[in-house]
């Protein structure tokens, strides 16, 4: 009798544990639906409406955005700048072990000038501009992505970025590109190295992103000056339908950059000014803000800097 009690006790003990396991897993489980809710289909998706270049709204951050985010300026001395290509930085390794929320460590504190072709153009919805290089010339394998982030220390760079697509504002990002690029010009990008967690997957060895074994996981982020060539192939043919761009006499609505409206001044013509780190061409197409006039010349701002050109050379 003692020794059924004994095998009851140990029966009821066992399946205690059993209901107490399961309990667990599911309080586990129910966490992590609260604390990840992006990996579940109910999750509900966030809309970005970019209202011009240098606006937009419901954009979200993700990892590491203090190291995204870094505003440091380039070394003013060039030589301290390692030029590079994207088919360089494609054979790049990953760094390893890099906390979610981390500094930049390794070479991310490192300043590079990357030059290639531009070939794409993606507004995200965490508001940056990514920019999609491949080599200029050679055409070797590997796309490397630099990225502009939003804020008014970025605004001229991404009017420069845009002015290379057929974007039209007010749009909001989806599966596809509300846009598609125009113009594929050969540039230098500055900015230090960044090694992207959220395109790496599960190995951070790894310099493939997982859904696009073509791009690299080091990216230059953020871009902080942007050198524009003069040559570049014939556009880019449409990919998939597309809005349609504004007849060429249709006038350009200027980006809100704040509540009191922004005067803009688009270049009509290639100029060549001088900047700290040497000298860049202004493209046509280039929308810049408008600081002030004086006879035969303009002034408009660019990296933060008044730059004076020929009033011939914009539309004035």
């Amino acid at each position: 009798m003692r020794q059924r009690s004994n095998t009851s006790a140990a029966f009821l003990c066992v399946h205690h544990r059993r209901v107490v396991n399961r309990i667990c897993l599911l309080v586990r489980a129910a966490l992590i639906c609260i604390a990840l809710p992006r990996t579940f289909a109910w999750a509900p998706q966030k809309t970005v409406t970019y209202s011009s270049e240098c606006s937009c709204e419901g954009d979200n951050g993700v990892a590491r955005w203090r190291a995204k985010t870094d505003p440091s300026a380039p070394p003013p001395n060039r030589r301290d700048i390692q030029p590079i290509t994207p088919s360089e930085i494609f054979e790049w390794r990953g760094p390893g072990m890099i906390p979610r929320g981390g500094a930049r460590t390794g070479i991310e504190v490192h300043w590079y000038a990357l030059t290639g072709r531009i070939v794409s153009v993606q507004a995200e919805n965490d508001g940056d501009i990514h920019l999609v290089l491949m080599d200029a010339h050679d055409e070797k394998p590997g796309r490397v992505i630099a990225e502009i982030p939003l804020g008014p220390k970025w605004c001229a760079l991404r009017t420069i970025a845009f002015s290379w697509t057929n974007a039209v504002f007010p749009f909001t990002t989806g599966n596809e590109q509300p846009f598609r690029l125009v113009r594929r010009p050969v540039v230098t990008v500055i900015g230090k190295a960044f090694y992207d967690t959220d395109h790496s997957g599960k190995e951070l060895h790894n310099n493939r992103r997982p859904r696009d074994k073509e791009k690299a996981v080091w990216e230059i982020h953020p871009v902080m000056a942007l050198e524009v060539e003069n040559s570049e192939p014939p556009p880019a043919p449409p990919s998939g339908p597309v809005p349609s761009a504004p007849p060429p006499s249709a006038p350009i609505p200027p980006p809100q950059v704040s509540a009191a409206p922004q005067k803009f001044v688009t270049i009509t013509r290639p100029v060549t000014i001088k900047i700290p780190y040497g000298e860049t061409v202004l493209q046509p197409g280039t929308k810049l803000p408008f600081v002030s006039s004086d006879g035969a010349m303009v002034r408009v701002r660019y990296l933060d800097e008044i730059q004076s050109i020929p009033i011939s050379a914009t539309d004035q």
